[in-house]
């Protein structure tokens, strides 16, 4: 009969050989992929939402990528990590994650649409779901055909000719002007146009503005950005999005062009931050140039002189009807009405007896349903210089309507002005005067004093201020204050600089980890993780000699790797700042209650990163 102590060693062997059979069956990768809609039939303008359950298992993170939604508009997303946590075996950690994707979206188009499949991959591994089909109906109210295959769309004509468009599937920009062909200082509305597919997250960024050339623009929207509207262009539903908005007045006849606008659509979404990818690159549109044929005025029935293209009118008024001779009157003329105020010219009138100052001019310019209008007001100052009454003559503008295609000549009434009183003298050059000459002197013939060349006060004893040691007192309180500051200023550099780089990262690292600690107790997570990601900051650079704040989470682990780091290590802390990335930006993640044992995971980390020793440069 065998003893029990004899079994046991003949058993060990054998328990050694499964035990090593089942770390890799352990550590084996593992991923369970679910995409489920709540419903696979909807008609144009309902809802459907898209639920993708990712669960892993393994030795590194997944990499997940998720399907673009051609096809339908993204109104709502999110997502939530209710598990993630990793363990080891022997020298083998693995890291089990779950990730809740959820997408409320809405169709843009008639049709069968087609979801793309998603893909997730950890380590060598690489997983896919099958595609999704999503039958669309037309709505209550019917929907645009679906283009079809082959066909390319067409933009809807606008009304005007001049309208500039290049047409693309996902995005395009589009210029429309409402006058195509206008006349000189007529009014033409621009306004650039944004086509979207989906709807934009940010405002685009403008990389060029549409130029203007032989034009006098004014801005309508004045930082004003009008809702989005929905269009359907080619049977393909878009979301529309005015950009800019202005009037153009032509300043010459002939061929004018408004050049195209270029910008830029930030494609990113939060699920970049969270994978580290990013998933759709910008978008660069550039629009198309619109050139107007610009009209010079007609010639038939055009009066002489200057025109004033729109539609004005006149008003004058004197601020008083009587005043005394030589005393100030103010006579303001305002012109009114819709077109380029800023061109509109009223001369200065003259009247015999009167002396008329430079008028002040001030302008009002207002955009009442884009329409560029106001008024400008001018004022002069009269001052009579005789008695009687004087006339002021009105004043006419020329004025050509273009909505009516006729000229036009606008005249204020004539208004009178009664000065009283005396004449003002008239201003008499004023004659020199004549001085009496001098009689002329002998100077030899003159005694003269002794002449002083300085005067001085005579004192009998010296002022304080006046003694050598004066300015010395003066000076000792500053310099003794400067030699105090200047020396504990000494002082502290010189114990600044017995601490070393490597000894300032140690603490900092040993700093963040106390912040760490203190965080997990009480349960801060978003806290937690920041301070454990400067932790181990630090301690890398203590132990490597340079800051590896700049690098991503794949460039450190091959920089640490080719360092000489151990895998078990590197692996540590990879998962770690990635764990903490998931942490603090995912909208559901720990609730605080494992933090306690990953601040001890840690501090266990920590030590062993304090006792690596890098190799002197990559190999």
């Amino acid at each position: 009969m065998r003893r029990p102590g004899e079994l046991v060693t003949r058993a060990l062997p054998h328990l050694a050989l499964l035990g090593l059979l089942l770390v890799p069956a352990l550590a084996r990768a593992e991923v369970r992929v679910d995409v489920q809609p709540d419903r696979k039939q909807l008609a144009i303008g309902e809802r459907m939402t898209v639920r993708i359950t990712v669960q892993t298992e393994g030795s590194g993170q997944p990499e997940v990528v998720l399907p673009d939604f051609d096809g339908f508009e993204i109104l709502s997303q999110q997502v939530q990590r209710p598990m993630q946590f990793s363990f080891n075996f022997g020298q083998r950690a693995v890291f089990r994650s779950s990730s809740i994707y959820t997408y409320v979206l809405s169709p843009l188009r008639v049709g069968t649409l087609r979801i793309a499949p998603v893909r997730v991959q950890l380590g060598d591994d690489t997983y896919t779901t099958q595609p999704l089909d999503i039958t669309v109906e037309p709505g209550a109210g019917g929907a645009p055909p679906a283009a079809q295959p082959g066909q390319q769309p067409d933009p809807q004509a606008p009304a005007n000719v001049a309208d500039g468009v290049e047409f693309d599937s996902t995005a395009f920009l589009r210029t429309v002007v409402d006058q195509a062909q206008p006349y000189v200082g007529q009014q033409v509305t621009a306004t650039v146009y944004l086509y979207s597919r989906n709807r934009i997250r940010s405002i685009p960024t403008p990389e060029q503005e549409p130029t203007t050339d032989g034009f006098w623009t004014r801005d309508l929207l004045g930082g004003n950005t009008p809702q989005p509207r929905r269009d359907v262009v080619g049977g393909q539903s878009f979301m529309v999005y005015v950009l800019r908005r202005f009037a153009a007045f032509p300043l010459r006849d002939g061929e004018l062009t408004i050049g195209p606008m270029s910008i830029t659509i930030d494609n990113s979404s939060v699920f970049d931050v969270l994978t580290g990818t990013r998933r759709q690159p910008d978008i660069k549109r550039t629009g198309v140039p619109v050139t107007l044929q610009v009209r010079p005025l007609p010639e038939a029935g055009r009066p002489d002189g200057p025109i004033a293209v729109g539609a004005y009118a006149i008003g004058t008024k004197l601020d008083r009807e009587q005043t005394a001779t030589g005393d100030a009157v103010t006579l303001t003329a305002v012109v009114r009405g819709r077109g380029n105020i800023e061109t509109v010219e009223l001369p200065t009138p003259g009247v015999p007896g009167l002396d008329i100052l430079q008028p002040q001019v001030k302008d009002l310019v207002e955009t009442p349903r884009d329409q560029v209008s106001g008024t400008r007001e001018y004022r002069w100052l009269l001052v009579p210089q005789k008695p009687g009454t004087f006339t002021i003559p009105p004043f006419a503008l020329n004025t050509f309507d273009p909505t009516k295609g006729q000229y036009r000549r606008v005249v204020s009434p004539a208004l009178s002005l009664k000065a009283v009183g005396a004449a003002l003298p008239a201003q008499a050059k004023p004659v020199p005067l004549e001085t009496p000459s001098a009689p002329e002197i002998d100077p030899d013939a003159v005694e003269w004093a002794p002449i002083r060349t300085q005067s001085a006060l005579s004192r009998r004893a010296t002022l304080l201020a006046e003694q050598p040691f004066f300015g010395w007192a003066l000076a000792l309180p500053p310099l003794a204050w400067l030699l105090l500051a200047g020396g504990g200023l000494l002082r502290r550099r010189l114990a600044a600089r017995t601490v070393s780089a490597e000894e300032a990262a140690e603490r900092e690292a040993s700093t963040q980890l106390g912040v760490a600690e203190q965080a997990a107790r009480a349960g801060d997570v978003g806290a937690y993780h920041a301070a454990a990601a400067r932790a181990i900051g630090a301690q890398l650079q203590a132990r490597l000699g340079e800051s590896v704040a700049s690098l991503t989470h794949d460039r450190l682990r091959a920089h640490l790797r080719a360092r000489g780091l151990d895998d078990t290590t590197l692996s540590a802390v990879v998962e770690q700042l990635q764990g903490g990335d998931f942490a603090r930006f995912a909208s559901g993640g720990d609730d605080g209650a494992a933090l306690p044992e990953q601040a001890r995971r840690l501090a266990a980390l920590l030590k062993r990163l304090h006792a690596f020793s890098p190799s002197e440069e990559e190999s």
